[in-house]
Formats: structure tokens, sequence, C-alpha cells
């Protein structure tokens, strides 16, 4: 399984990741889209702002890859497809979504 970044910044998250053997590669935001995300798996999506919206062409793409049941993981995002992360923007805990699609 080939697992993208997207992180301006690294972070123990992606240390674990990378510690593990997952096959991954990352990406800064700003470049994320002239890459094809259909050359991965799954996705890890790490903004260093909490509360951060994805850009509405990246948001596009990635639900596109969501729709065929490509696993993916966002933190700190406020909303995706049908989900919505209300307030508070400087609480983590509550903005960190999984989709995993049978």
């Amino acid at each position: 399984m080939k697992t993208l970044i997207v992180s301006d910044s690294k972070c123990d998250f992606v240390d674990v990741l990378e510690s593990c053997g997952a096959e991954t590669e990352c990406i800064e935001f700003q470049k994320v889209l002239t890459v094809n995300l259909e050359d991965y798996d799954s996705f890890c999506i790490l903004p260093e702002e909490s509360g951060a919206y994805l850009e509405a062409r990246f948001r596009e793409k990635l639900e596109k890859e969501a729709g065929k049941g490509k696993k993916i993981f966002l933190q700190a995002i406020r909303g995706f497809q049908d989900i919505l992360c209300g307030e508070p923007t400087d609480s983590t805990k509550s903005r960190m979504i999984y989709l995993e699609l049978l």
C-alpha cells in the first residue's frame, strides 16, 4: 500500500509511518495539485493549523479517490465530503477524520 502524506512540515506521525515500513511519499500542500492521486492507495493529510479547510480543487480530487474506497486520514481539517466539524477550532481532537469505505 502506497500512502501519500501531505504536510508542510515533518511530524512524529510521519516518522511513525516511515519507521514501520509503510511505503510513503511526502509532499507539501502547495505542490499537491501537480500529483496524480490515482497512483496512491491511501492518504494522510496533516495541515499545520487546526481548523483548516482543504483547497477546493485538492478536496475535489481527494473526494474522488475516497469514492473509489481509498483510505484517508485527515487531521485538523474542518470538513470533507458530508462531514463538517464545527467549533472549537483550537482542538485537533474534534478534527480527525478517517475514512475507510468498504
